[in-house]
């Protein structure tokens, strides 16, 4: 099977492929340095973020928008997309009674404005539980709500899916992210491993909404290392807010040795002087990530970790000092990437080895010929029935409806 192609945002044989995610940082003005002291230019221009995180909740959410930097922000409750001089401007929390989406961008000086983000809110009355002898006593009702992942005070909420009261002997498997209070783990090699930062979590491309309640069988997994940002994740750090590296392996820090370098290699567009649009950029602090080898040559292949296209628009991921190619449009959206993160592919790229295909990442829900299942460790689970997914947390609009015919499958899950 040929790694999948996109021409001019079209796919052959399929609608048009959009991004999973808004763009996190899509432009740069004034002074920023590589890593190694070279001068890039300015201030990451970033898309608002929401508190509390978009999601299913119980009751009204006052949601407090926040762009780094930005001089206003501009939202919409109506579907309709706003602009820099249109919608609403943002000056207090957003009360949100019902169900509803908040597009907002944020605006900066000069008539630079961020990409769109969107964050869809939910809101269901609480179950009522009673006991089988009607009235009275109330004890242990609440059993399906957990605490919402923000960075302020949790609120609590019923994950969409979910079945109050269920429950499930056995952990969930490896791929699985897992909300215990306002932590999200991942369940990797039989072990919980956290993530200490919300930009590190979305590095991954994981969204919040991926993540299910946690089992008791869950808690008593041994903690493993906690988990630093994606190799190959630009980002500024923001430990001195002008500082942008590459990340690469063991978590290292990788600075380019100067600005053609930076430039050549694609992750700026502009002239020597003057800096346009970063691709992908995130904002991390990496005080505490080691120093890595320096980004010296723009001849060399692209970084370890960095998504690359072709000529022809194929999309390829530099892994292991190979090129990989995705098996279909449906296995890159799973690993939640962007076409901000693509980068054009230079002679060296195309010269490496080409590694196997890209397959389904772990903890992705699929449908296929009526049976559910969840990848883990490379195999296809097939659930009993879409109500043992759905008790263990899981949430049926996570599910994506693809061939599995090429995948090894595991046990039942019950």
């Amino acid at each position: 099977m040929k790694a999948f192609m996109k021409i001019l945002g079209l796919l052959v044989g399929a609608a048009l492929w959009l991004p999973v995610w808004p763009a996190l940082a899509s432009e740069v003005t004034g002074s920023l340095t590589t890593g190694l002291g070279t001068t890039v230019g300015g201030t990451v221009i970033v898309a608002p973020v929401a508190n509390p995180a978009a999601g299913t909740y119980t009751g009204t959410q006052n949601v407090v928008l926040s762009g780094d930097g930005s001089a206003s922000i501009h939202y919409t409750t109506d579907d309709s997309t706003p602009t820099c001089s249109s919608g609403s401007t943002y000056s207090a929390a957003i009360a949100v009674s019902s169900s509803l989406t908040i597009q907002a961008l944020s605006c900066y000086p000069d008539d630079h404005a961020s990409a769109v983000a969107s964050f869809a809110y939910v809101i269901n009355a609480p179950a009522q539980l009673t006991s089988g002898g009607g009235g009275g006593g109330g004890g242990g009702g609440g059993g399906g709500s957990f605490l919402a992942l923000n960075n302020s005070t949790p609120t609590s909420t019923s994950p969409q899916g979910q079945v109050l009261g269920a429950s499930t002997t056995a952990a969930h498997v490896n791929g699985t992210l897992v909300i215990d209070g306002n932590t999200i783990y991942l369940v990797k090699d039989g072990q919980l491993r956290g993530f200490r930062d919300p930009q590190e979590y979305q590095s991954y491309g994981y969204k919040f909404s991926q993540a299910v309640p946690i089992s008791e069988a869950d808690k008593l997994l041994p903690k493993g290392e906690i988990l630093k940002a994606m190799v190959g994740t630009l980002a500024l750090d923001t430990s001195d807010n002008r500082t942008v590296y590459m990340v690469g392996n063991s978590y290292t820090k990788r600075g380019f040795a100067s600005y053609q370098v930076f430039k050549s290699l694609g992750y700026v567009q502009g002239s020597a002087t003057s800096a346009g649009p970063v691709n992908g950029m995130f904002k991390i602090n990496l005080s505490d990530y080691p120093a890595g080898t320096p980004i010296t040559s723009a001849s060399d292949p692209h970084p370890e970790g960095a998504l690359v296209k072709d000529s022809s628009g194929t999309v390829w991921w530099i892994l292991n000092g190979q090129r990989s190619g995705f098996e279909s449009e449906a296995v890159f959206n799973t690993y939640g990437f962007t076409f901000d993160r693509l980068v054009m592919a230079n002679s060296a790229d195309l010269a490496l080895t080409e590694g196997p295909l890209v397959k389904l990442r772990d903890g992705t829900l699929v449908l296929d010929g009526g049976t559910y299942y969840i990848i883990s460790d490379g195999l296809k689970l097939p659930f009993a029935s879409a109500s043992v997914l759905t008790s263990q947390g899981y949430s049926l609009s996570n599910v994506v409806t693809t061939n599995l015919s090429s995948y090894a499958a595991g046990s039942e899950l019950h």
